[in-house]
């Protein structure tokens, strides 16, 4: 029987026994007075309920919805279920009431120490890794190394509610499932408290030693230990070890940060992603970038820039040249030497030619002529030697090309001026690679050219 027809049932059973009731409450009570019973009846038989199955019961107590939709109830039944609910809502209070007392309590003298130590000098006190940070750095989110320095981590430890704070997904597992909800450092936000680069006006070398240890601190608490007997167990820990002590021994590690500080980034984060240390490979990347440091400081003497502004200017496609002071600033021209060979008009301009915007250097693409190349640069940054090199007011290839000695190559094709008639030899090639086009082509096919640059 469905329940709407057993209620239906019940409701007309309770009514039938309610006046069944009262008749033989009314009979009882004229037999004890002297009346007498007369023609009073007392009563039909009582019905018997409809019984309700427990799921029926569970249903109607705990879902108001259903309890509408299979109605109307016996009085007997709605009274239950409205016993049954206000004892819930007596007990419910009831555990309300006791949570709040065991917080007020668990409040009251929980304030204790976790980490008692003797009050010492700045520079001998531990350094306690926060769990965040420890968080963060477990699910990939890396900061600048001076957030782990000694006093960004006593900060983080002392004040962690300064600590902003984000939810990140765990990373997935190998079935692609999505992760839980972690806790993380927030870096965009915190890089307001703690700056956002790994720049050298915020390290020293002493400082980049201190905060180089305390990040390798954190992953080797966070890897597993190495075997140094199975290579295949190398690891975050392992790598950041090798790459920080390798960088350590650099013999300008103290006098040239600037130079290398962005050579130990890149390379850092090679590692972060998972790459391994090898020490040949972080020997041709500082090679590479010293080799562009002392150009850059032999341009910066030549023009009176200073050191730092002389490695932009060197490199090609971009045009800082107010750097170099304003005499080069002022010398809107490319790459000429007048009327050497014979043919064409000179460098400023003149006749025919129209200025052609700032001087490039058809041996080594520096911002200067090639008259004015120095003499002590013979090699690009990468360190392949140039392929010309100044003779006089002439270019010469600076090896033997197609034959026991030096050519001449035509300065007017490289520059994309020449006439095609010479008094001479000089050939049609590229200065800078021997290709077959004109050197401040900026060709495709050039090999000091890339994404349309210039690679000094």
């Amino acid at each position: 029987m469905e329940l709407d027809a057993k209620n239906a049932k019940n409701v007309a059973a309770e009514a039938h026994n309610k006046v069944s009731i009262a008749l033989t409450v009314a009979y009882r009570d004229a037999r004890a007075s002297s009346n007498g019973v007369g023609a009073l009846d007392v009563g039909e038989i009582l019905q018997a309920f409809v019984a309700y199955t427990s799921e029926e019961k569970l249903m109607m107590l705990h879902s108001p919805e259903f309890l509408a939709a299979v109605g109307p109830l016996p009085y007997s039944l709605t009274k239950l279920i409205a016993q049954h609910r206000a004892e819930q809502a007596v007990k419910r209070e009831r555990e309300r009431e006791e949570k709040e007392k065991a917080k007020t309590a668990s409040l009251l003298g929980s304030m204790v120490y976790t980490r008692a130590h003797e009050v010492t000098p700045l520079l001998k006190q531990e350094v306690v890794i926060p769990t965040i940070f420890l968080v963060s750095l477990r699910h990939k989110v890396y900061f600048p190394l001076h957030w782990w320095s000694n006093a960004v981590l006593r900060k983080a430890a002392e004040s962690p509610h300064m600590i902003s704070k984000e939810f990140s997904r765990a990373e997935q597992s190998a079935s692609y499932s999505i992760g839980e909800r972690v806790q993380v450092v927030d870096v965009t936000k915190c890089a307001k408290l703690f700056d956002g680069e790994d720049e050298a006006k915020y390290l020293t070398p002493s400082l980049w030693r201190q905060a180089a240890n305390n990040l390798l601190s954190a992953f080797q608490q966070l890897c597993p230990a190495v075997d140094p007997l199975k290579p295949d167990t190398r690891n975050y820990s392992s790598e950041l070890a090798a790459h920080f002590a390798w960088f350590s021994n650099l013999e300008c590690f103290d006098s040239k940060m600037d130079v290398w500080l962005p050579v130990e980034r890149k390379m850092r984060y090679a590692l972060l992603g998972e790459g391994l240390f090898r020490e040949e490979t972080w020997a041709d990347e500082i090679r590479s970038v010293l080799i562009l440091h002392t150009h850059a400081q032999a341009l910066a003497s030549m023009y009176g820039a200073s050191p730092a502004a002389a490695p932009a200017a060197y490199g090609g496609g971009k045009r800082p040249w107010a750097d170099h002071g304003d005499a080069l600033a002022k010398r809107p021209r490319h790459e000429s030497y007048g009327r050497s060979d014979g043919h064409g008009r000179g460098e400023e301009g003149r006749g025919n030619f129209a200025p052609r915007g700032p001087a490039t250097c058809l041996v080594c693409t520096g911002p200067h002529v090639a008259a004015h190349h120095p003499p002590n640069l013979s090699s690009f940054r990468d360190g392949r030697p140039f392929f010309c090199k100044p003779d006089g007011r002439n270019l010469v290839t600076a090896a033997a090309f197609q034959g026991p000695t030096p050519k001449g190559v035509c300065i007017l094709y490289n520059t994309g001026r020449c006439g095609g008639v010479h008094p001479g030899e000089r050939l049609h090639i590229c200065s800078l690679c021997g290709g077959t086009h004109g050197a401040l082509s900026l060709h495709g096919t050039c090999k000091r050219v890339k994404d349309g640059a210039f690679v000094p």
